[in-house]
């Protein structure tokens, strides 16, 4: 079983960086054949994945017609913010005992990382790191149950184009996020419980920013 869960994430992480490198386009067919020839894997755990991501709700399928990558609308992806929202700011507060000063200078050096990758327009690298910065502080809340159903409502937004925001925007977009990473490290390091959730919920996962996911 782990085996295969870890050949499900393998795949998800393939496609997810083929939309991003804008190889793949959204509500865009997508084939085992295509998935094969990249991977250089057998058809049989290809396809296996393809039905669990499909059950997720990630993936699209058609009887005779094969998968589609999943098109979200924009109540969709207002309505998956908001449960972000607040599955992530519960997991920050219950995290706040057990994060420690190497958990802090982990998330700074991510920080420093996206900031980095921002500069030089690395936007597939900005969102890996971005991943890496909200699981430090939610791997510690000590609720798998709440982990598991953010991880699943996060796996909704497969890839990212910023295709939706005029390019010489991207950058200053994406630097105001990250001065938003900064103050939930602040707020996390002073163990403001409710500023905390509140600035994730309404501020980090605001509605506004919904607009990027849809296509």
């Amino acid at each position: 079983m782990e085996e295969f869960i870890s050949q499900k994430q393998h795949i998800y992480n393939f496609i997810s960086s083929e939309i991003s490198q804008g190889n793949l386009e959204y509500n865009g067919r997508l084939t085992e054949q295509y998935i094969t020839d990249k991977l250089t894997i057998s058809r049989t755990p290809v396809r296996e994945a393809l039905f669990q991501l499909a059950a997720d709700g990630v993936l699209e399928h058609t009887p005779r017609k094969g998968f589609r990558i999943k098109k979200l609308s924009q109540e969709e992806v207002m309505e998956i913010y908001q449960l972000i929202g607040v599955l992530d700011g519960k997991a920050a507060e219950l995290s706040l005992p057990q994060l420690t000063e190497e958990d802090f200078s982990t998330m700074q050096f991510l920080i420093d990382a996206m900031k980095s990758s921002i500069n030089n327009k690395l936007y597939t690298k900005y969102n890996e790191l971005q991943l890496q910065f909200h699981q430090v502080y939610t791997a510690k809340c000590g609720n798998q149950s709440l982990i598991t159903a953010l991880e699943k409502y996060k796996q909704s937004f497969l890839g990212t184009t910023y295709k939706n925001i005029p390019g010489a925007a991207i950058q200053a977009t994406l630097h105001e996020t990250n001065e938003e990473h900064q103050e939930i490290l602040a707020l996390l390091k002073k163990k403001e419980a409710m500023k905390l959730r509140q600035f994730i919920e309404d501020v980090h996962w605001c509605g506004e920013r919904a607009k990027y996911d849809i296509w």
